[in-house]
């Protein structure tokens, strides 16, 4: 397992209520499981697995700090997280958002969908 490195700080995700039944209009997911991980150069991540209830779609999202990332392109985001074994699929399959966490820190937020179901 990697250490840490204190220069990245880990993602507070400390406003986002996890949701086990879909009860909104706008958004209506589900969230399946959460888990923390530190990558290959000791950035801390945070992974949430999700179901989209109006495209029936299975996805991951994956936060992590923007220090020393500022400027990454989607390539790089995918090599990065592919090098982590973190994603399953190629960067045409990705979509990379800029946000800010609950403490007010500059993070990446890469979402990959995993599958789709017809039920």
């Amino acid at each position: 397992m990697t250490n840490p490195n204190f220069r990245y700080p880990k993602p507070d995700r400390s406003d986002h209520e996890m949701q086990r039944a879909s009860r909104r209009d706008f958004f209506p997911e589900i969230d399946i499981s959460r888990q923390e991980t530190t990558l290959h150069d000791g950035r801390p991540a945070i992974i949430e697995v999700w179901l989209d209830r109006d495209t029936r779609a299975t996805c991951q999202s994956v936060f992590y700090s923007r220090i020393d990332a500022e400027n990454w392109s989607n390539d790089d985001h995918q090599a990065y997280l592919s090098k982590n074994n973190i994603l399953k699929g190629n960067v045409a399959e990705i979509t990379v958002v800029a946000t800010v966490d609950a403490a007010k820190r500059e993070m990446w937020c890469v979402t990959e969908i995993l599958s789709f179901s017809d039920e």
